[in-house]
């Protein structure tokens, strides 16, 4: 049994490890722990797995919510915010092949600005003005980051603790 503990506990943390890579490591961890759950019983409530779906829901709500918010707080359109999620995906997937796959991080907080910045542009908005929303679109995409991996980290905690309990 302990050794099947520690297995699980090596795919949680390298599920975790996977925010590293831009992929949704939250929902990830979910769907390991509750594998594991159906192939060594764990005592885990339906109230329990409503507060993890929950968790995930929110760190991928707060990742989006924060980047909109800093973008439109930095004077961003509507257009310009949409550019900046979209910028975000698109960085984050072309960056993904760099420095092993860690570039997905930088691209994906580079992309909301270029897109942000692309986005305004398009409007005829000055580029001074299109700058201050793009840099208000990353500061908020890393923000985002920050939270959800922070949410990350707190399912990741409670799952080793319940999947070593007594």
């Amino acid at each position: 049994m302990m050794v099947l503990d520690a297995l699980w506990s090596l795919a949680l943390i390298a599920a975790f490890g996977l925010h590293v890579f831009s992929l949704p490591a939250n929902w990830i961890l979910l769907g390991l722990f509750a594998l594991a759950a159906v192939m060594e019983p764990h005592t885990v409530t339906v109230g329990v797995w409503v507060v993890l779906v929950f968790v995930a829901a929110a760190g991928e709500a707060a990742e989006w919510l924060l980047q909109d918010r800093e973008a439109r707080r930095a004077g961003a359109s509507a257009q310009g915010s949409i550019f900046a999620m979209v910028g975000a995906v698109v960085g984050a997937i072309t960056g993904a092949p760099v420095a092993f796959g860690l570039g997905a991080l930088l691209g994906a907080v580079l992309g909301a600005y270029g897109g942000c910045l692309l986005g305004e542009m398009m409007r005829g908005v000055p580029l001074a003005q299109a700058r201050t929303a793009a840099w208000g679109a990353m500061r908020g995409r890393v923000g985002g980051m920050v939270v959800k991996m922070s949410l990350g980290a707190g399912m990741l905690v409670f799952m080793l603790l319940r999947l070593w309990e007594t």
